[in-house]
């Protein structure tokens, strides 16, 4: 290197190389140093703040959410200690879902804010398994919002994934991995595609004390069932969310599941259009006497003898919105689900 490249490159560094080695360490000075309390409780606050829905109204999140300590992680991310969600009952005799996380660590790619875009990760040890996901979103240009989405769950305890448990109704047990990944083209919900898997090992409904309300006779305590492993496949195409097949099969129960879930931009306005199949079978019958009782009410119900099949199973159609509930009638009964049908409005589906 001669003498007058030296002197540029000293000028250089003089001008431009110690302004960025200040720069660096400013930055990094206020990210370890940042006021992690205050952002701490603007995110509970965030959590539990009444949602708006499409028709303008404000509807209460039903979450609380508490964290034992916030703060920095590989720059740039944040990493949470002792995190637990807390799904609030909405129906009379539901009970408190709580999921408590480990650990929780969110990273950010900072290139793509300087783009518009929202590129990042999400890390969860808790809840008896793990939880990874990763996601691109935009906050710029006329569609803001979700445009990539990976999620893997292994391992997770079934019974603190709150809306899994609401759509069932009844406690659970057992062991969830799933993979969900979706594309949303210009963050157009209604034409998003993607696949999702589900698998529910060890699955048990019911607890022995919790009651189930079947219209036209009130609420009836459930007696444990061994529902061995739910598992199945959803394809999502154009919005729709197609159930390819998810069934289980044990000594207790028969269960298969079919139908669409159609994406809305709203979430309420989510459409809900679902073939459920079951069949408590004789060995649950003779289980126990609780067991043999929940056997006499679906027998004697007028509704559930209807939706009996030849081949002894129960099969309902369910239709609706996630905003407005849904209904349930028996298969093939002319316009019964639209009318009202079996049942009062489900939510949580």
């Amino acid at each position: 290197m001669n003498e007058r490249t030296r002197e540029i490159a000293m000028k250089a560094l003089r001008y431009l190389g110690y302004p960025a080695f200040f720069f660096f360490f400013f930055l990094l000075f206020v990210y370890w140093t940042f006021p992690y309390d205050r952002l701490k409780e603007f995110i509970i606050h965030q959590a539990e703040a009444p949602r708006a829905t499409g028709a303008g109204t404000v509807a209460p999140s039903n979450m609380q959410l508490e964290i034992d300590e916030l703060g920095p992680t590989f720059f740039p991310g944040l990493s949470a200690r002792g995190v637990r969600l807390t799904w609030l009952p909405q129906q009379a005799g539901q009970r408190p879902i709580t999921a408590r996380m480990e650990r929780v660590t969110a990273h950010v790619s900072l290139f793509g804010l300087l783009f518009g875009r929202a590129n990042g990760d999400l890390s969860i040890e808790g809840m008896g398994g793990t939880v990874e996901a990763s996601f691109q979103s935009t906050f710029s240009g006329t569609r803001p919002g979700l445009r990539k989405l990976k999620l893997e769950m292994k391992g997770v305890r079934a019974n603190e994934v709150g809306p899994l448990v609401q759509a069932i109704g009844l406690p659970v047990q057992g062991r969830l991995d799933t993979t969900i990944e979706l594309e949303v083209p210009d963050g157009q919900v209604n034409r998003a595609s993607g696949t999702a898997s589900l698998s529910i090992a060890g699955l048990k409904i019911g607890d022995n004390v919790a009651q189930f309300q079947i219209p036209g006779f009130g609420g009836v305590t459930i007696a444990q069932i061994d529902a061995g492993t739910l598992a199945g496949q959803v394809s999502i195409r154009d919005g729709n969310a197609n159930i390819e097949r998810i069934g289980a099969r044990s000594r207790d129960l028969n269960l298969a599941l079919s139908g669409r879930v159609e994406l809305r931009p709203d979430p309420a306005q989510t459409g809900i259009n679902l073939l459920t199949r079951f069949q408590l079978t004789d060995a649950f019958r003779t289980k126990n006497e609780q067991a043999g009782r929940i056997m006499m009410v679906l027998d004697m119900v007028p509704d559930l003898r209807a939706a009996r099949g030849a081949d002894g199973m129960i099969a309902l159609r369910c239709r609706g919105t996630a905003g407005r509930g849904v209904r349930c009638a028996a298969e093939g009964a002319s316009g019964a689900a639209e009318a009202g049908g079996f049942g009062e409005p489900r939510r949580g589906f």
